[in-house]
């Protein structure tokens, strides 16, 4: 439980003083907790849920939600970012509480507003938000913030089942051709709001060249490699002019690369859509949550669902008999998803995930062959 105190102070995501960035984050975790004593730090006090009717999550939903009464809550899911997942029980039913200890309530704010956006598409499913509230500052923890969503019952590994992965690729591919919020983009590509990937801020600024809105989010995410950040120092050396070499001459060619989709048609996209994100309910009825909303290219959303796995033919069979791979779509998902390994660098500083970028943008540039010759 001590890792929200240690992000908070940026403990875990920065590397140790061997420099060693590619320990496994459970092995980090053993390591600062057995070998070293307790630091003031540490033993932080920290905002703990409760059943009092003044704790900010239970006036929330006695007071907004319908309730009269708080049954009870149990925890459900615990990530490394600092978000943590509950059920709530209430004596109108069950609700879903997404909480983080030091994220400020725009960050969840934002989360509610993407969330909003894809139900307004009505395709894919996803939990609708219901209230956004701050949660206090104890001791040197926070503030932070909550967000309450319907609850779901969603089954263990929904999101898998060969049944809703046709499902997902349907919805999918619905919502990206979805006009519902054709008065919102105008045919621009970017967002309402500025929203985070994971820890990644992101900008959304408006723009009507899916090339230039691109170009930009790459670019920043290479920058922000050899940047510190509040959750940790950066991920690059100032010395690595190999990665930003090759990362300025990546960018060069983005043009080349989505010329024949510089003016698709808009699209809302999920932003994140690993398999994590995704779920389902023993009725095969799919669902997304997590989102990081923008107007995009379709494409796009498709890339990290190819990285990480969970996804099968039944899934891709599905969207693209909706939406059609396009030519030169290989090479445009390789740019895709060499922006997605850049922002897990940015995240864990992981060295393997360097040498994975290098690998991608050497290849794009047509460099592979020279290197395994090397």
């Amino acid at each position: 439980r001590q890792y929200n105190v240690a992000k908070a102070q940026g403990g875990y995501y920065k590397a140790d003083a061997d420099g060693s960035v590619d320990r496994a984050f459970e092995d980090v975790l053993d390591k600062r907790m057995s070998d070293a004593p307790p630091t003031p730090d540490a033993l932080v006090e920290k905002y703990m849920p409760s059943l009092e009717p003044s704790d900010p999550i239970v006036t929330a939903l006695t007071g907004v939600c319908g309730a009269s009464k708080v049954l009870g809550f149990d925890m459900l899911d615990s990530r490394w970012n600092g978000n943590e997942v509950l059920k709530y029980e209430t004596d109108v039913g069950e609700f879903f509480v997404k909480m983080n200890r030091v994220e400020d309530t725009s960050v969840l704010m934002s989360e509610a507003v993407s969330l909003t956006s894809i139900i307004r598409t009505n395709s894919i499913k996803a939990p609708k938000p219901l209230h956004c509230g701050a949660l206090p500052k104890v001791g040197g923890m926070g503030p932070g913030a909550f967000l309450i969503v319907e609850y779901l019952p969603l089954a263990p590994f929904g999101a898998m089942r060969p049944g809703v992965q046709k499902v997902l690729g349907e919805e999918l591919a619905s919502m990206h051709t979805s006009q519902a919020l054709k008065d919102v983009h105008k045919d621009r590509f970017g967002f309402v709001v500025n929203n985070f990937l994971s820890l990644t801020p992101v900008n959304n600024t408006w723009d009507a060249s899916w090339v230039s809105f691109f170009s930009r989010r790459l670019t920043t995410q290479l920058e922000t490699a050899f940047q510190d950040k509040a959750y940790g120092r950066a991920a690059l050396n100032a010395s690595d002019s190999e990665f930003k070499e090759l990362g300025d001459r990546v960018v060069a060619m983005v043009p080349q690369v989505l010329a024949s989709v510089d003016k698709a048609p808009v699209s809302l996209l999920h932003g994140d859509l690993w398999i994590g994100n995704a779920g389902a309910t023993n009725d095969n009825s799919a669902y997304v949550f997590d989102p990081a909303c923008f107007f995009g290219h379709s494409e796009f959303d498709l890339a990290i669902t190819s990285m990480f796995g969970g996804y099968t033919d039944a899934f891709y069979e599905a969207y693209h008999q909706k939406i059609p791979k396009a030519e030169g779509f290989e090479a445009r998902q390789e740019l895709y998803q060499l922006y997605h390994y850049v922002n897990q660098l940015n995240l864990f500083g992981d060295p393997h995930v360097r040498t994975k970028c290098v690998e991608i943008m050497r290849r794009m540039l047509g460099e592979e062959t020279a290197v395994a010759e090397a």
